[in-house]
Protein backbone atom coordinates (compact mmCIF):
# COMPACT_ATOMS: atom_id res chain seq x y z
CA UNK A 1 0.00 0.00 0.00
CA UNK A 2 2.65 2.60 0.93
CA UNK A 3 4.80 2.01 -2.79
CA UNK A 4 1.34 2.84 -4.12
CA UNK A 5 0.41 6.09 -2.17
CA UNK A 6 4.12 7.27 -2.56
CA UNK A 7 4.47 6.54 -6.37
CA UNK A 8 0.70 8.77 -6.81
CA UNK A 9 2.18 11.42 -4.67
CA UNK A 10 5.09 11.51 -6.69
CA UNK A 11 3.22 11.48 -10.54
CA UNK A 12 1.32 14.01 -8.98
CA UNK A 13 4.00 16.07 -7.76
CA UNK A 14 6.20 15.98 -11.14
CA UNK A 15 2.35 16.60 -13.25
CA UNK A 16 2.12 19.45 -11.05
CA UNK A 17 5.99 20.90 -12.64
CA UNK A 18 4.94 19.27 -15.82
CA UNK A 19 1.77 21.33 -16.25
CA UNK A 20 3.48 24.60 -14.97
CA UNK A 21 5.96 24.33 -17.41
CA UNK A 22 3.55 23.71 -20.07
CA UNK A 23 1.39 26.51 -19.13
CA UNK A 24 2.76 29.39 -17.61
CA UNK A 25 4.45 30.51 -20.79
CA UNK A 26 7.25 33.26 -20.84
CA UNK A 27 6.11 37.27 -21.70
CA UNK A 28 8.07 38.84 -24.16
CA UNK A 29 8.72 42.29 -23.83
CA UNK A 30 8.12 44.95 -26.23
CA UNK A 31 11.75 45.57 -27.05
CA UNK A 32 12.30 41.91 -29.14
CA UNK A 33 10.01 39.62 -30.02
CA UNK A 34 12.11 36.85 -31.74
CA UNK A 35 13.47 34.09 -29.38
CA UNK A 36 16.83 33.26 -29.13
CA UNK A 37 18.07 29.38 -30.13
CA UNK A 38 21.09 29.76 -28.85
CA UNK A 39 20.23 29.81 -25.09
CA UNK A 40 19.98 27.17 -23.09
CA UNK A 41 18.01 25.93 -19.79
CA UNK A 42 17.33 23.45 -17.16
CA UNK A 43 15.01 20.79 -16.25
CA UNK A 44 15.07 20.52 -12.21
CA UNK A 45 12.62 17.32 -10.31
CA UNK A 46 12.51 16.67 -6.88
CA UNK A 47 11.43 13.66 -5.65
CA UNK A 48 9.25 13.05 -2.75
CA UNK A 49 6.78 11.66 -0.79
CA UNK A 50 3.34 11.94 0.38
CA UNK A 51 4.35 13.16 3.59
CA UNK A 52 6.86 15.62 1.39
CA UNK A 53 9.88 13.74 2.60
CA UNK A 54 12.82 13.78 -0.20
CA UNK A 55 13.06 10.57 -1.76
CA UNK A 56 16.42 9.99 -2.73
CA UNK A 57 18.03 7.34 -5.05
CA UNK A 58 16.96 5.70 -8.55
CA UNK A 59 17.69 7.19 -11.66
CA UNK A 60 16.11 9.46 -14.75
CA UNK A 61 16.89 9.20 -18.15
CA UNK A 62 16.58 12.19 -20.64
CA UNK A 63 15.75 11.75 -24.19
CA UNK A 64 15.35 14.98 -26.55
CA UNK A 65 12.34 13.96 -28.83
CA UNK A 66 12.13 17.58 -31.02
CA UNK A 67 14.20 20.31 -31.36
CA UNK A 68 13.49 24.50 -32.07
CA UNK A 69 14.07 25.65 -35.29
CA UNK A 70 13.70 28.62 -36.88
CA UNK A 71 13.09 29.67 -40.45
CA UNK A 72 11.52 32.50 -42.56
CA UNK A 73 10.93 34.34 -39.40
CA UNK A 74 8.94 31.20 -38.37
CA UNK A 75 8.87 29.17 -34.88
CA UNK A 76 8.39 25.38 -34.84
CA UNK A 77 9.81 22.17 -32.96
CA UNK A 78 10.88 19.18 -34.94
CA UNK A 79 11.70 15.63 -33.96
CA UNK A 80 15.33 14.64 -33.73
CA UNK A 81 16.40 11.56 -35.93
CA UNK A 82 15.91 9.60 -33.33
CA UNK A 83 11.97 10.12 -32.95
CA UNK A 84 11.32 10.88 -36.45
CA UNK A 85 9.95 7.34 -36.49
CA UNK A 86 8.00 7.66 -33.17
CA UNK A 87 4.30 8.10 -35.42
CA UNK A 88 2.86 10.38 -32.61
CA UNK A 89 1.94 14.18 -33.75
CA UNK A 90 4.05 16.52 -32.07
CA UNK A 91 1.23 18.46 -31.24
CA UNK A 92 -0.22 15.56 -29.06
CA UNK A 93 2.50 15.17 -26.89
CA UNK A 94 0.31 16.61 -24.10
CA UNK A 95 -1.38 13.92 -22.62
CA UNK A 96 0.60 10.71 -20.51
CA UNK A 97 0.06 8.28 -22.83
CA UNK A 98 2.34 10.12 -25.44
CA UNK A 99 4.57 9.83 -22.75
CA UNK A 100 4.26 6.22 -22.63
CA UNK A 101 4.39 5.43 -25.89
CA UNK A 102 7.39 7.70 -26.64
CA UNK A 103 9.07 5.53 -23.68
CA UNK A 104 8.14 2.46 -25.35
CA UNK A 105 9.35 3.31 -28.98
CA UNK A 106 12.71 4.69 -26.92
CA UNK A 107 13.08 1.16 -25.66
CA UNK A 108 12.56 -0.52 -28.52
CA UNK A 109 14.91 1.17 -30.23
CA UNK A 110 17.10 1.02 -28.05
CA UNK A 111 17.58 4.99 -27.61
CA UNK A 112 20.34 6.29 -25.58
CA UNK A 113 19.65 8.84 -23.22
CA UNK A 114 21.18 10.89 -20.28
CA UNK A 115 21.14 8.88 -17.07
CA UNK A 116 21.72 10.73 -14.05
CA UNK A 117 21.23 9.74 -10.70
CA UNK A 118 18.90 11.36 -8.02
CA UNK A 119 20.47 12.77 -4.99
CA UNK A 120 19.91 11.89 -1.32
CA UNK A 121 17.96 15.01 -1.14
CA UNK A 122 15.36 13.45 -3.86
CA UNK A 123 16.56 16.27 -6.19
CA UNK A 124 17.94 16.01 -10.01
CA UNK A 125 18.98 18.96 -12.70
CA UNK A 126 19.79 18.63 -16.07
CA UNK A 127 21.59 21.27 -17.15
CA UNK A 128 22.80 23.35 -20.24
CA UNK A 129 20.02 22.17 -22.27
CA UNK A 130 19.25 23.59 -25.78
CA UNK A 131 15.44 24.90 -26.94
CA UNK A 132 13.80 21.33 -26.89
CA UNK A 133 11.10 18.47 -26.11
CA UNK A 134 12.22 16.36 -23.24
CA UNK A 135 11.01 12.91 -22.26
CA UNK A 136 11.85 11.92 -18.99
CA UNK A 137 12.10 8.24 -18.01
CA UNK A 138 12.01 7.00 -14.65
CA UNK A 139 13.69 2.94 -14.71
CA UNK A 140 15.35 2.40 -11.52
CA UNK A 141 12.95 4.01 -8.53
CA UNK A 142 14.54 4.21 -5.19
CA UNK A 143 14.67 1.56 -2.57
CA UNK A 144 10.81 0.64 -1.40
CA UNK A 145 9.38 2.81 -4.42
CA UNK A 146 7.59 2.02 -7.92
CA UNK A 147 9.29 3.93 -10.93
CA UNK A 148 7.50 7.20 -12.14
CA UNK A 149 5.60 7.48 -14.88
CA UNK A 150 7.48 9.15 -18.04
CA UNK A 151 6.50 12.29 -18.74
CA UNK A 152 7.35 15.00 -21.67
CA UNK A 153 8.84 18.71 -20.88
CA UNK A 154 10.00 21.40 -22.95
CA UNK A 155 12.83 23.77 -22.08
CA UNK A 156 10.86 26.93 -23.40
CA UNK A 157 12.79 29.96 -24.99
CA UNK A 158 12.66 33.41 -22.93
CA UNK A 159 13.35 37.09 -23.93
Amino acid sequence: MWKGKASVCRVCSLLLILLTVLFCRPVYGAATDKPDPGRTGSISVTMRDEEHTAVGGGTLTLYTVAEFRQENGQYFWVYTEEFKNCGLKLEHLSDASSAKTLQEYAKAQHLQGIQTEISPEGELIFENLELGLYLIVQVDAADGYYPINPFVVSVPFQE
